[in-house]
């Protein structure tokens, strides 16, 4: 395993971009039933509590920018552990941080997109669940497995293409 200089603490700062991400996809939206921490007449009585905070203005424009700033660190952080830790010379780790921060520069954040670091995060969820079902129950219906997987990559692709036709 590569680097380890800072105790991979980069990942740290990554999963904190990946909060404020979700907490913007979330703003304003419904707080599915099974996240509620109240009984059903609770949320009757108080509707507004059945949904999550709302940013918007200056607030929303501030977490895009925490987000970017947050994402740009991991990757310093990241390329700098690798050189520190003899992974990387002066050469590759020059070339490296470059690379991975064109790649930044070209992500556009909206509240509707997926990182591509969080669509991974999906995937390797569900491969967990799968497997745990399996090692449980030694039945798994694959296909629905897959099928699922499916849905979830169409549903992206839906969500990309929004986003692109917001551009």
């Amino acid at each position: 395993m590569s680097g380890g200089r800072f105790e991979y603490a980069q990942y740290k700062i990554g999963e904190i971009a990946k909060d404020i991400e979700v907490a913007l996809e979330r703003s304003g939206t419904e707080i599915p039933i099974k996240e509620r921490w109240n009984d059903k007449e609770w949320y009757e009585k108080h509707p507004e509590d059945g949904f999550y905070d709302t940013y918007d203005g200056e607030i929303k424009k501030r977490f895009e920018e925490a987000i970017k700033v947050l994402k740009k660190a991991e990757i310093y952080a990241q390329r700098i552990d690798w050189y520190l830790s003899g992974d990387d010379g002066e050469e590759s780790f020059l070339k490296r941080l470059k690379e991975d921060l064109s790649k930044l520069d070209d992500v556009v954040i909206h509240v509707v997109s997926k990182s591509v670091n969080m669509e991974l995060d999906k995937k390797l969820i569900i491969d967990e669940l799968v497997t745990k079902l399996a090692e449980k129950d030694n039945r798994i219906d694959l296909n629905a497995y897959y099928r699922g997987l499916d849905d979830m990559y169409d549903a992206i692709d839906k969500l990309k293409t929004k986003t692109e036709w917001e551009r």
